[in-house]
Parts: structure tokens; C-alpha cells; sequence
């Protein structure tokens, strides 16, 4: 018999592509989870199930929560089922919502064990990183041997899955903090920074460089992302919808010789990557930082595109950055 996922993940139509994608970053880390619109390897091996069976066998239920999908019927009734399965199994089901507390708040529905903030947390990768760190070792350990048994024993329906998900990536290269390691040599990820804050006059600027940094460096080293983030609290007036205003930063053709050096320039184009970052655009978001004249911030940068360029496959990318950091800074 295959394995069911593990892994329920609701959402509306509205939010089907960052579903999706969350679902092809879980894929990569051998990690089944059920999406509607792509059927799991059960359900292509006959009679397809009621998804309703799927969430009562769900060890994380994730749900994916924007204020125009909220009162979807069967979005609320998979949680309120969600949560009745919490209860009844003593909590061996951890419920996660990704949203943001003003739009749960006053929900008809209970509040969750875990909130992945939007304001906080952007794109598909880091979204999935943080669900994987909510999950127990057992748990990830169980949905990677499920992942191995169904490949193994149901190759023409996981191949079908796979399919939908894209291909497996396993790097053979250096992972993303050792090469920041490198990059800092003796300094913190925030003394390293100092002498590009110090372009930027403005308090509420330097909160946003520093915010943006953060959602860029989280891909190379969360704790290093944590220190860039504990720094913006000390500069100007903190701005929680900063990253939801920064997915709505239009794409911007550059001239072949466009440089970005402007603070304003810098901050525009910061928002730039994250957007092509929480797409997987990892060629995209290398374009755009090879245009920074700031050395120290145009080097973090790469840090943050070779960590996601390293679960997408992107091995140009990943060559390109290796040979643009074994220079000395300019």
C-alpha cells in the first residue's frame, strides 16, 4: 500500500500558486503533502479519496490564509475538521496557518498551534523552511521514508507526481553558510554591513535595507537573517506590511550597463529580488544584484541567491556567484 502525505496543505484558488509552490519546495526536500491540484501518488493508483480522509490522517495541517479567501467554505470547514482531529488525537496533528495575525484575528475559526507571519516570512522557500522547522525530526524522517517507499514501490504514479513538481535537485556543492562564512571571514553578517548603513541617511530607510537584507540573507543562514532583523528594530519606525508592499514592486527591464547605486535604487531593487527569490527566479535576482556598486551589500545578495539557487538546480548560478565571491571585494 503507498503512503498517504503526511502533510495537509489548505488554500483557496486565489492563493493556488504560492500553494503550489510551497508544495514543489516540500518535493524537493522529499517531502509529500496534499495539494489538491496536484493529486498525491494514493489517489493515482486507483479510486480517488475523499480529501477529508487526508486531513484526519495529516500530522501538519498548513493553511494558507489571505483576506479573500478566509470565508471560503471549504477552506473554514477543512480547518474547523483540522482542529476537531487536534482534539481528538491529543494534539498529534500541529495545525500552522500562513497568514497574518490581523487577518486571523476575529476569525471564526480557533487559533492555530503555529503562525507563519506574511509580514515576516516571504516566498515559497522560506515559507517551506519554516514548516520543515515545525515539523518534529520524527515526523520529517517519516514523510522522507514515504517519499522513498512510494518512488520505489509506485514508480509510474511518483514519476506522474514528480512530473508536476519538476525534477529533483541534489546539490554537490558547498552549502549556503559556509559560503557566507567566507564572505564575512571575521565579521558579524551586521559589522560587515556597516559602511553601506552608513550611505543611507534616513532612520526608516535603514530599517528597510536592513528588513529587506534579512528576507535575502534567510536563504544563505537564518540566524544571520535573525541578527539583520534584531538590528532594524533599532532603526526609524517599523512598517509590519513592508513585505507585502514589497511583492507589489513592479519588474523593471535594465539597460545592459544599468548600475544600482542610488538609496532609493538600492531599496527598489532589494524588493526586486525577494519577489524573483520567492519565485525561484534565482537567474533573475542574479542580474539584478550584479548591478550593485555597494560591494558588501552586492556580496550578501549573492549569498542569498546561491542558497536558493541551491534547491532549484541552478548550477549556472550557483558557478556564476562561486566565481564573482573569489574575487576581492570593489
Amino acid at each position: 500500500m503507498p503512503v498517504e502525505p503526511q502533510v495537509f496543505l489548505c488554500y483557496g484558488r486565489p492563493d493556488m500558486e504560492l500553494a503550489h509552490a510551497i508544495a514543489c519546495e516540500l518535493w524537493r526536500n522529499r517531502i509529500e503533502c496534499y495539494n489538491y491540484l496536484a493529486k498525491p501518488v494514493e489517489d493515482r493508483l486507483g479510486t480517488e479519496l475523499p480529501h477529508e480522509a487526508y486531513v484526519l490522517t495529516a500530522r501538519m495541517f498548513a493553511a494558507i490564509i489571505a483576506p479573500d479567501t478566509v470565508w471560503r467554505e471549504l477552506v473554514v470547514a477543512e480547518i474547523l475538521l483540522a482542529h476537531r482531529m487536534a482534539l481528538l488525537s491529543e494534539g498529534r496533528c500541529k495545525r500552522v496557518y500562513i497568514s497574518t495575525p490581523g487577518t486571523i484575528a476575529g476569525l471564526p475559526v480557533p487559533p492555530p498551534d503555529h503562525l507563519i507571519d506574511r509580514t515576516q516570512v516571504s516566498g515559497s522557500q522560506m515559507i517551506a523552511a519554516e514548516l520543515m522547522g515545525l515539523m518534529d525530526p520524527e515526523l520529517v524522517q517519516r514523510c522522507q521514508e514515504a517519499w522513498e517507499i512510494n518512488r520505489s514501490l509506485y514508480p509510474d504514479a511518483w514519476q506522474a507526481l514528480a512530473a508536476k513538481y519538476g525534477t529533483i535537485s541534489r546539490p554537490t556543492v558547498p552549502p549556503p553558510p559556509a559560503l557566507l562564512a567566507v564572505v564575512l571571514g571575521d565579521s558579524t553578517v551586521r559589522t560587515y554591513l556597516d559602511e553601506d548603513i552608513g550611505r543611507i541617511s534616513a532612520a526608516q530607510n535603514r530599517w528597510q535595507f536592513l528588513s529587506f537584507m534579512a528576507d535575502i540573507v534567510t536563504y544563505a543562514d537564518s540566524s544571520s537573517a535573525q541578527t539583520l532583523r534584531d538590528a532594524a528594530k533599532w532603526q526609524g519606525r517599523p512598517n509590519p506590511q513592508l513585505i507585502i508592499v514589497a511583492q507589489d514592486v513592479a519588474p523593471k527591464q535594465y539597460a545592459p550597463d544599468e548600475h544600482v547605486e542610488a538609496v532609493s535604487q538600492v531599496l527598489r531593487s532589494m524588493a526586486r529580488i525577494i519577489n524573483c527569490l520567492g519565485q525561484v527566479r534565482c537567474g533573475d535576482a542574479y542580474d539584478i544584484a550584479r548591478r550593485y556598486t555597494w560591494p558588501r551589500t552586492r556580496r550578501l545578495i549573492y549569498c542569498g541567491i546561491y542558497g536558493c539557487s541551491l534547491s532549484s538546480g541552478a548550477y549556472d548560478i550557483n558557478n556564476a556567484i562561486r566565481s564573482e565571491l573569489s574575487r576581492p571585494e570593489s
